[in-house]
């Protein structure tokens, strides 16, 4: 049976829409906040205000009219705010001053469906839509998600021309105290 995929950008979700896409999203992200000092992931109350935000752009995957991935990205950096804009208009000034440092603030696809070919189709939309603005692409992964980094050129490679550049490391360090 042939799946019918449909991509579509969303300017804003609310509703109904949004607890079926808070659902997907926290189930993606369940068990990979439980491996980590930080969150790697947004409350509730973060996620939907993300979500009705028309300045975070959504593309999303519908497969047989069921939602199934979505990537989130921003211009705005202050709608991520652990991300230090000082650090990206220092280091990326013309693409600061023009508004075009694009922070990627979620990839998921829904669990049980990932390794599919949806992140193909986020990379496409996404790809096109910082290449048209000749932007620069930002995002943070943890342990378990490194191989995204490499997968976006992988998969964007054909829709623009892109480098790949590490920017930095943090690490989380911990120790007992007893007497």
């Amino acid at each position: 049976m042939v799946e019918a995929v449909e991509v579509k950008y969303i300017d804003s979700i609310t509703g109904d829409e949004a607890e079926v896409w808070w659902k997907i999203y926290d189930d993606a992200f369940i068990e990979v906040n439980k491996k980590y000092p930080c969150r790697q992931s947004f409350h509730k109350d973060e996620f939907l205000s993300i979500l009705e935000n028309s300045l975070a752009k959504k593309l999303v995957v519908i497969v047989d009219g069921e939602f199934v991935s979505m990537g989130i990205w921003t211009a705005d950096l202050a709608l991520a705010p652990w991300i230090s804009e000082e650090y990206f208009e220092l280091n990326f000034p013309d693409e600061f001053e023009r508004k075009a440092i694009f922070y990627f603030v979620a990839l998921l696809t829904k669990p049980g469906l990932q390794g599919k070919d949806y992140m193909k189709e986020l990379a496409e939309g996404m790809t096109s839509y910082i290449a048209e603005h000749r932007g620069f692409a930002a995002l943070d992964v943890c342990e378990d998600n490194s191989w995204i980094p490499q997968a976006c050129v992988d998969l964007g490679s054909p829709f623009a021309h892109i480098e790949l550049r590490h920017l930095s490391t943090q690490s989380y360090w911990g120790f007992h105290a007893t007497k």
